[in-house]
């Protein structure tokens, strides 16, 4: 079970350490009422674009962009792009939709896995300040349940 006390909840607001964005996804990814054939996992849309937008820069920078893109169903990946366009940075956008049409070449996917290496503690940053602003939905999910 996921549940979690709202101080527990609180304390993991205030450290925006890529661990402890692990560790939300972990308990959003142990989430009783997840559902893996939903396109966004039955998460509320913010918390949908934290962990899949996690999943994709951690995929990228250990394994290359491609390996997420190849891997992640094509419904999720138009979820996410959807959602990123109300709620991520410009270049996060250009970024993952460049993904989506060009993983298969070795060329553009390249300067891809390098962006995001080179912009990982700014997309943290960014996923931080999402969990904050949307502390209500992740209190719903992980504290009731």
């Amino acid at each position: 079970m996921t549940e979690c006390s709202d101080s527990h909840i609180d304390r993991l607001l205030v450290n925006g350490h890529c661990d402890t964005l692990a560790h939300v996804q972990g308990l959003l990814h142990g989430w009783p009422g997840l559902a893996v054939d939903d396109p966004r996992y039955g998460l509320p849309p913010p918390l949908f674009t934290f962990t899949e937008t996690l999943s994709w820069f951690s995929q990228a920078i250990r394994s290359g962009g491609w390996t997420y893109f190849e891997a992640t169903p094509t419904q999720r990946q138009s979820a996410l792009l959807d959602d990123l366009r109300e709620m991520a940075p410009g270049d996060v956008v250009r970024r993952y939709e460049e993904g989506i049409w060009h993983w298969q070449d070795e060329s553009v996917m390249g300067n891809h896995d390098r962006w995001v290496r080179a912009n990982e503690s700014a997309c943290n940053r960014w996923l931080h300040a999402l969990l904050r602003r949307n502390r209500d939905e992740l209190q719903k999910v992980l504290v009731s349940g």
